[in-house]
């Protein structure tokens, strides 16, 4: 289970890593229709299957990703508190260009609420060293 889990967390802090260094299309770049069900200008994106937040060009984030970005990162500034002003910078940067508005929709829905929790369960049931060692790896990342 250990192995497993710290897979998952290398793999999710790969993830926010990737997140956190992502570059938006250039403005020039032509924005073409797609066959999504639901698009919005005024709310979040989403699909069907795959809800997503995005606006101003922001490098879009499922609810599902947000969720876990938020959960690791609050964690990590928990377990690590002399850097803890570090993952609070490192969130924002992540979530730079996404309305305030959108955030506070997303985080209200069932689907944020349960992969929060799940992430939450997660990583209490690793002993904190091993949180801590990744969260710093982390941070030698970013």
């Amino acid at each position: 289970m250990r192995l497993r889990f710290s897979a998952l967390m290398t793999g999710t802090v790969f993830a926010v890593s990737l997140l956190a260094h992502a570059t938006p299309p250039p403005k020039s770049a032509a924005i073409k229709p797609t066959s999504s069900p639901i698009q919005s200008t005024t709310g979040p994106v989403q699909t069907k299957t795959h809800p997503v937040t995005t606006s101003n060009g922001a490098a879009p984030i499922t609810v599902d990703g947000l969720a876990q970005v938020t959960a690791i990162l609050n964690y990590c500034s928990h377990v690590d508190r002399p850097d803890a002003d570090r993952y609070e910078r490192a969130l924002a940067n992540i979530l730079f260009g996404h309305a305030s508005l959108e955030m506070k929709v997303d985080e209200s829905s069932p689907t944020y609420g349960s992969a929060a929790r799940s992430i939450n369960v997660q990583l209490a049931s690793l002993p904190v060293s091993t949180v801590v060692s990744a969260c710093k790896n982390f941070l030698a990342g970013n």
